[in-house]
């Protein structure tokens, strides 16, 4: 049985119109079943000399473990604690730091805006998507990578630092869904 099979390029969402700047540092885990840990270490390393300054969002994801929210305000104050925001792309474009994990949609969103990041990728058994994701972005000068094993509030901190350094980048096309169509549309033509 013949599979035909096609890149299509990276599906990803329009570069923002309206970047919002209300906080410098936003820190996300996706749906928060299991990003805990990051957030935790985030919200340690935000309470850093260095890094105290910035303005930061926590956002723990719709399915964080019951009083998480309330536990990362007292570990970060100063920060502002979110379950969710429906506009990721439009926040992303205005800070300076991403702390995330590596998920596709996130690496897309950093992707469009050109927001540096530390990535922490999920490594759960068997998992390897994300880390691949995370050492690209590294590797194009994107990201610093901070693997599971090594997150603590100092190593974040770190992380955090040197990410900040890194310059913004919006080089990269993410037309995957018009490719996709294009590609659908030349199938259905050569059908008899």
């Amino acid at each position: 049985i013949p599979c035909n099979v096609a890149y299509t390029g990276l599906v990803g969402p329009p570069p923002p119109a309206n970047p919002i700047s209300t906080h410098e540092v936003i820190v996300s885990v996706g749906g928060g079943a299991v990003g805990a840990r990051l957030l935790d270490a985030a919200a340690r390393a935000l309470a850093t000399p260095d890094l105290r300054r910035l303005t930061a969002l926590l956002l723990t994801g719709p399915n964080a473990p019951a009083g998480l929210a309330e536990a990362l305000g007292r570990l970060a104050p100063d920060a502002s604690v979110e379950s969710f925001v429906d506009n990721m792309p439009d926040r992303l474009a205005g800070a300076r730091l991403a702390v995330c994990q590596a998920g596709y949609n996130t690496a897309a969103d950093l992707i469009v805006t050109g927001c540096p990041a530390v990535l922490v990728p999920f490594e759960g058994v068997g998992e390897t998507e994300q880390l691949r994701r995370a050492m690209a972005l590294e590797a194009g000068g994107r990201a610093v990578v901070l693997r599971e094993a090594s997150l603590a509030a100092s190593s974040l901190a770190e992380a955090m630092g040197r990410a900040l350094a890194l310059p913004r980048s919006r080089s990269a096309k993410l037309d995957g869904a018009a490719r996709t169509a294009e590609i659908l549309l030349a199938q259905l033509e050569l059908r008899p």
